[in-house]
Formats: structure tokens, sequence, C-alpha cells
């Protein structure tokens, strides 16, 4: 009665727990014929037959569900050269398409790498020419003051430098407004020139000007010709004991130098020297307020971008000097104005920055 009763209520093992090799159609077809309910076995002998068959040609049983997946597999089993060859050319279209795709990618990237190059060359020799026709103009400018000098009888005398400088002044107050580029370059002339007589406040104020044009000929985006103008306000500034507002204004220009990204060896050159100015005034700047290891600091970073063609770099061991005397390190401090004195007469420098 057990035995019984088990062969008709409990499900038999199924063949897949039995041996892993028995999993799949035969365990499916097996289980059909044994079924506990009858409208679930095969209908007869023939239809079990006919399963058996399919399973030895590796066609669809009937006792499994007819999906996609289970047809497609048992094709490729009937046709296995088809679906290798088919296959083969599957992966050959595949590779192909990515190693064309790669390519045009790639050629892409060079097209649009050339095309790059060549609108930096056209801006750059845009940039070159405009700046070329500056520089022109300002030099007419500045011919013509002394020019005006020579022949005008109003002035009647010898004319002081600070005269025809006051006389430019007044002349370029609002002119070449359409011509930021001129106009910057005119005022830092005209401020240097004013620096140079020792009006430090007048030189600072003609930057100012210059500043101004900068931003308007560059925006708000950082640019060499912007920092170099922040520079020489904060150098002007150190001349009038200015300190504070000094290391301030050149803070301010380093940052800028050091968000620039340079697309040419002339612009990276031009940042370099501006870090070594930069650092310079920084230290020199630091070595006035008795900060000497801060000094220290900015003159070791003046160095690290200097170079050996640099015809200031005795000025580095000023600095250096300085710190040492600061420190009471007098015999140090001595040995370095030694070195300053030889350098200079082999190669005389302006201790100027």
């Amino acid at each position: 009665p057990q035995a019984l009763h088990a062969v008709t209520h409990e499900q038999p093992r199924r063949l897949g727990v039995l041996d892993r090799n028995l999993r799949g159609d035969v365990e499916t077809i097996v289980a059909k014929a044994i079924d506990k309910h009858p409208h679930h076995r095969y209908s007869s002998a023939l239809e079990l037959a006919d399963d058996l068959r399919r399973f030895l040609s590796d066609e669809p049983i009937v006792a499994r569900p007819p999906s996609t997946f289970y047809q497609l597999s048992k094709f490729a089993r009937r046709n296995r050269v088809l679906v290798a060859g088919v296959a083969a050319v599957f992966m050959a279209i595949t590779v192909g398409f990515a190693v064309s795709t790669w390519l045009y990618i790639e050629a892409e990237r060079a097209w649009e790498g050339e095309r790059q190059e060549r609108v930096r060359a056209q801006e750059a020799e845009r940039v070159a020419v405009d700046e070329a026709a500056a520089v022109e103009e300002v030099s007419e400018f500045l011919v013509g003051l002394f020019r005006s000098a020579e022949t005008n009888d109003d002035w009647g005398r010898n004319v002081t430098a600070r005269e025809l400088l006051d006389a430019g002044r007044v002349s370029i107050a609002g002119a070449f407004e359409d011509r930021a580029r001129v106009r910057s370059r005119l005022h830092q002339a005209m401020g240097r020139a004013y620096a140079s007589l020792g009006d430090f406040k007048q030189g600072e104020l003609l930057h100012d000007e210059a500043l101004v044009a900068a931003r308007q000929l560059h925006g708000e985006a950082d640019h060499i010709d912007t920092a170099r103008c922040i520079y020489r306000i904060a150098v002007l500034r150190q001349e009038e004991a200015r300190l504070a507002e000094s290391e301030h204004s050149a803070l301010q220009a380093l940052a800028m130098a050091e968000r620039l990204e340079p697309t040419s060896e002339a612009e990276q050159e031009a940042r370099r020297r501006l870090f070594v100015s930069l650092h310079y005034h920084l230290a020199a700047a630091r070595l006035d307020q008795e900060r000497y290891d801060e000094a220290e600091t900015s003159i070791t970073r003046a160095r690290d971008f200097s170079v050996e063609a640099d015809d200031d770099r005795a000025q580095f061991l000023v600095i250096d000097a300085g710190v040492a005397w600061g420190r009471g390190e007098y015999e140090r401090c001595q040995e370095l104005h030694e070195e300053v004195l030889l350098r200079n007469r082999s190669n005389p420098v302006s201790y100027t920055h």
C-alpha cells in the first residue's frame, strides 16, 4: 500500500538530480511520460517515440515549451557548420564595423586637431599683426610728441621730459577709444616713462587706464597682457611703499598667470618670464616687510622659473643677501654682495624690477 501510494501520489525525482548528464530534453521527456496526470502525459506510445526521434535529431521536442531561445539552440545544434559560418561572418562584420568606427573617430579627431591648430595659427597671426600695428602707432605718437616740442614755437624754450609727458598725457585722454590694444600699449609706455622720472603715482594711474583697456580688449578672461598690467601696478605701489596693496596686486597677477594655458612656445616663454618677475617682486616686497622666510621661498620660486639666458639672475643674490642680513648672517651677506659685484663687473645688469 505504501509503494502504491508513492507511485500514485508522490512526484518522482527528476533524472537530472540523479545524473547531471540527463538534464534537459531527456529529463523532460521522461517526466512527461510518467506524469501523475494522464492529460499531461503523452497520448500514445507513438507520440513518445516521435519526441525521442526529435531529441536524437536535435529538433525541438513537444514536451518542452517552444521558446525562441530553445528553438534557436536546437537549430544551431542541427546546423553547426552553417551557424559557425554565419557567426564567423557576423563576427567579421562586427570587428570590421568596430575598426571602421575607430578609424573614423581617429580621423575626426585628427581633422579637428588640425582645424584647431589652423585656427590657433590664424589667431596668432592676427594678434601679431594687430600688435605690430599697435606698436607702430604708439611709436608714431611718441615721436610726434617730441617733434611737436621741436617745431612748436609756443614752447619758446628747452622743454623738459616731464613737460613733454604731461602734454602727451593730456592729448591721449579720450583718444583711441575704438582701439583698445593701442590705448593699452600707449598708457603703459607713458606710465613707465613717468615712473622713470620718479612720479610713481602718475605712472600707476596710467597703468590703471592700461588695465581697463586690456580688459576691454580681452574681456574678463585671463590673459597675459592683463596679468602684466596688474604686475606693473604692483611694482609701482611698492615704490610708493604701499606694501600690502602691492603684494595683493602681485598675488592677483600670479593667480591669473597660473590659470593661463599657453598654446605656443612664445606664450609659454612670456608666461615663464612673468612668473620670474612676479616671484622676484614678492620676494623683494616680503624682504622690505622683514618676512625673511617668505622672501626666501619666493626667491626660490623665481629661481625655479629662471633659465641661464636670463640677464637678471644676479638680482636673486641681492635678495639672498638681504635675507642673510635680516637673520644676522653678516658674513654670508658679505659673501653674497661680493658675488653680486663680480657678476656685475662681468655682465652689468640693472637692479630694477
